[in-house]
């Protein structure tokens, strides 16, 4: 039966009741979504109504105030139009809320008021101007709303003296009395805004709730920001309520800036909106719960079948054909009423008659089928068109050399007339000191054995091919051949070659990047004569980051490369050159190869300046340089030396730029003891924060040709994600009693990287780094044993190199913790075998498994006999002891030969890789191109 692919299983019924259940849903929530939306938009209509009706009523109650301020005029009996006449008219009553009643001529000369009112102020005269002349005119009196001082209404009424005077009465009453009557009638709050000073804290010139002007009516304005000026009624929520308002000009005909503002809270909606939420909620949940349980009650049986029938249809990809015809037996047709489960019943019963009788057939076809394919050639046919499209040379020549077939692309590589030649005549290079034919020839002996190696040949346009070959015996009509297949790899070395360029220079100037650089000071430190003095240079751009904001990056650049030829040309040419930092450049140089008759300082001098073309002119770019006078001693560095002008150079910039500064001795001495504080905070930080990483260098089996296992080297990010190299932090950690917790937080990360190889099936060994402190300390073997379970590491892939030996207490104690090692199955590797006196004694009485030869006698191999001498001595002993040996720090092809010659075990250093972290290891590093 096929297994059904890992997931939850979720039953037919369950999801067509949820998907029907989804639909209901969607579709009530529709429903009364839009029954919501109808009664909301029927109750908008009628408040938009209410608002549009107060609207008129205020209209009304002004028209009314106007009609009774004409009457009242109407009732003034004047003998005549001068103002001694005018004065003792009889004053209206207080009740009616008349402010004021001032006479003017036809021209509008104010002649007169009663003596309760007051004259009007300039102001007022100049608005009544246009007025009065309109009355006099007209002869027909008008009414007129302004707030100027106050909120008022004026009528102006024409008048006419016993005499036959012309006069116009102006008689003013508050506004306020309409407002209070606004509100009475409607119950609606009322407010006049000036609209032209809303920035203003007065712009709220008479509202009907005083108290409510600061708290709601700025609200309600700025909600109607957008239709200010539409004189249209609007709805809208403001502070969790709704409210209705409609906003219209005081004076529709005029230009005068106060509008009428009407609004009233409509707390109804918010009820009506909760009551239709709980009743739609309600009304959906019992319309839920009942459909569901029909719709359960109905389906159910028929989805118990078709559950039953798709586990039958499982069984018949097994061909149980029996078993699922047993099964289909056992369900029940429907008694009364059948449906589609049953017809599928019985259709799959006819589905596994027919399937068994076919799985019949088919079987006894393939027995046929079998027999008729042993008969066919077509599959040399096929290996002849694989042949010569593949992109391979495929040769196969006999025992002798000489090639009897060659496929097209070989051909079209070395020529077409190759056939009939012998392959030392294509592959020329020896193999093992004799020729490639007679390291073929012992193919013959045992088929399964191939060989496999990288040989460049010249193609027949002489052109330098890179091919990797694997050879090995056949037969070929009964006859003992060679196939040879080779795979053309040069443009792969050649792409190799541009990558290890650019990991080797800077991109913008194409000098030495610091690697590169580090690595060529530390191949001329190998070869420079003893007590010999070269000068180190540091040259820092000053204010590097702020020409780049200036001028761009693009000309920061170009800054960069300028500076790179001018360095160049200004120096000798046996200088060592390199771009460190982002404007930083460092120069090795020996004075002696300074030109005679030039001065040194002088010269050194011209490197703190340089003049660029920019865009606005010249400009002048100033350098710091930090001189280190320096002796490639024992002792030496660079890395050190480096971080210590790094550190130097800070502390010139503060004071002066642009300069030359000799770093002295005291300056040296008083920067390694302040570097030792500042290393031992960025340790202490690190191990807080689990900054510590490893690198990975391969140890190479010279027997197999192949990576025997990789050495953890441990090394540390600082606060910046720099990488810090282990001679900076190991001895603060030494002195300050930290090797212990390094050495587990190395082991930790190992054996974790251990168990990761091993679920993806790749079978290496790691060697990790062990100080004799660390063994020493207290519960080693307990924490030693956690590591081992929590990580779940084989530790049978573990070598434990043992440093520092020396220090331990004796031999028979270096013993006993040893033996922990061979407890748990790991094995045991002796480091820096040769460096100490006791270094012999230890490797004869220790239970260890590998001598690690110390890379200070392999290093210079080539070229001190004595050396060699030492190293052969060392490796014969070693196998006489039964140990394995592993030679450390071989740079070099011309180091890898002596030291293979010696029948060493395994090989270690530079040549074949540096350490590197994880995301560049290669696991599939090609070995034998480097043998």
């Amino acid at each position: 039966m096929v297994e059904m692919s890992s997931g939850r299983f979720i039953s037919l019924q369950r999801k067509f009741t949820t998907a029907i259940f989804l639909a209901l849903t969607i579709v009530l929530l529709a429903l009364h979504y839009f029954s919501f939306q109808h009664m909301m938009a029927v109750q908008e209509t009628a408040i938009l109504k209410n608002m549009a009706r107060a609207k008129e009523v205020f209209h009304e109650l002004l028209a009314q105030s106007a009609t009774e301020l004409f009457r009242l005029a109407n009732q003034y009996e004047i003998s005549r139009g001068d103002a001694p006449a005018l004065l003792h008219l009889t004053e209206p009553s207080l009740l009616s809320g008349i402010e004021s009643v001032v006479f003017f001529d036809d021209s509008g000369a104010l002649l007169a008021g009663n003596q309760r009112s007051q004259l009007p102020s300039q102001e007022q005269l100049q608005y009544h101007a246009s007025i009065i002349r309109q009355v006099a005119e007209q002869r027909e009196p008008k009414s007129h709303v302004h707030c100027l001082d106050v909120c008022e209404q004026s009528v102006f009424v024409p008048l006419i003296a016993k005499n036959g005077d012309e006069i116009i009465a102006n008689i003013t009453r508050s506004l306020g009395i309409v407002i209070q009557d606004f509100y009475s009638l409607t119950s609606a709050d009322i407010a006049l805004v000036d609209m032209n000073n809303l920035d203003n804290k007065n712009h709220i010139v008479l509202a009907s709730h005083a108290a409510l002007r600061k708290e709601f009516i700025p609200n309600i304005l700025q909600s109607l920001e957008q239709d200010r000026f539409s004189e249209q009624a609007h709805l809208f929520s403001l502070a969790n309520d709704y409210y209705s308002s409609q906003l219209f000009k005081l004076n529709a005909n005029t230009s005068s800036d106060i509008s009428v503002l009407i609004y009233r809270q409509q707390s109804e909606i918010r009820e009506f909106i909760l009551h239709e939420l709980r009743l739609t909620a309600i009304t959906i949940l019992f319309a839920l719960l009942f459909s569901m349980t029909l719709i359960s009650i109905i389906l159910r049986p028929s989805l118990k079948k078709v559950l039953h029938i798709s586990k039958i249809i499982r069984q018949l990809s097994d061909s149980n054909f029996d078993n699922a015809r047993r099964d289909l037996a056992v369900i029940p047709l429907s008694p009364s009423w059948h449906d589609e489960t049953d017809v599928l019943r019985e259709s799959l019963n006819d589905v596994v008659n027919d399937l068994d009788t076919l799985n019949k057939r088919n079987t006894e076809h393939r027995k046929n089928l079998s027999l008729k394919i042993s008969e066919l050639t077509e599959a040399q046919r096929f290996n002849a068109m694989l042949l010569d499209t593949s992109p391979l040379i495929i040769m196969i020549h006999n025992l002798d050399g000489v090639i009897s077939s060659i496929n097209d692309f070989g051909r079209k590589l070395l020529g077409k007339d190759v056939k009939g030649k012998k392959v030392r005549d294509i592959i020329h290079r020896s193999y093992e000191g004799g020729s490639i034919s007679d390291a073929l020839r012992s193919l013959s002996v045992d088929e399964e054995r191939h060989l496999q190696g990288e040989i460049p040949i010249f193609t027949q346009d002489k052109r330098k091919a890179d091919i990797l070959w694997m050879h090995r015996a056949i037969s070929n009509q009964g006859e003992k051949c060679i196939l040879s297949i080779g795979i053309d790899v040069t443009e792969q070395h050649e792409s190799e070659r541009n990558l290890r360029w650019l990991g080797e220079h800077d991109r913008v100037t194409g000098l030495l990047n610091r690697l590169s650089f580090i690595d060529e000071v530390g191949e001329l430190e190998l070869s420079s004569k003893e007590n010999e003095s070269w000068d180190l240079l540091l040259l820092d751009i000053d204010d590097f980051a702020k020409f780049n904001d200036r001028f761009g990056f693009a000309l920061g650049d170009q800054l960069l490369l300028e500076l790179g030829k001018h360095i160049t040309l200004l120096l000798p040419d046996s200088s060592i050159i390199a771009r460190i930092g982002s404007g930083e450049f460092s120069v090795l140089l020996r004075p002696s190869d300074i030109t005679e008759g030039t001065d040194y300082r002088s010269l050194l001098d011209r490197l703190t300046r340089y003049v660029i073309a920019t865009n606005i002119g010249d400009e002048t770019v100033h350098i710091s340089v930090v001189i280190n006078t320096i002796s490639m001693d024992e002792d030496f560095e660079i890395d050190e030396t480096l971080s210590d002008c790094t550190a130097i150079m800070e502390n010139v910039k503060q004071r002066a730029r642009g300069q030359l500064f000799f770093i002295n001795n005291d300056q040296k001495d008083r920067l390694s003891r302040n570097e030792k504080y500042l290393v031992k905070d960025l340790l202490r930080k690190a191990l807080d924060e689990k900054r510590l990483l490893l690198f990975y260098q391969p140890i190479v089996d010279m027997r197999h040709k192949r990576i025997s296992h990789y050495e953890c080297l441990v090394r540390m990010l600082d606060e910046e994600g720099q990488i810090v190299a282990p001679f900076v932090f190991l001895g603060v950690a030494a002195d300050l009693g930290l090797l212990p917790e390094i050495d587990f937080a190395v082991m930790e990360m190992a054996m974790h990287q251990q168990r990761r190889w091993a679920v993806k099936g790749i079978d290496l060994g790691l060697s990790i780094n062990i100080t004799a402190q660390t063994m020493e300390s207290d519960g080693f073997e307990d924490s030693l044993n956690r590591l081992l379970a929590d990580t779940g590491a084989d530790p049978t892939k573990l070598i434990f190199e043992v440093v520092e030996t020396d220090s331990l207490e004796s031999i028979n104690s270096a013993n006993i913790l040893l033996q922990k090692f061979r407890t748990i199955g790991a094995k045991i590797a002796l480091d820096d075998f040769g460096v100490g006196f006791t270094s012999f004694e230890y490797v004869r009485e220790l239970p260890v498994d590998y001598i690690k030869i110390d890379q200070s006698f392999v290093r210079f191999i080539h070229e001190r006999p004595k050396d060699q001498l030492l190293v052969q001595s060392m490796v014969e002993m070693s196998r006489n002891l039964n140990k394995k040996v592993i030679v450390e720090g071989v740079e070099n092809l011309e180091a890898l030969n002596i030291v293979r010659a010696m029948g060493v075990d395994y090989v270690q250093g530079y040549y074949f890789s540096r350490p590197v972290s994880l995301d560049a290891l290669d696991l599939n590093m090609n070995i034998e191109r480097f043998l």
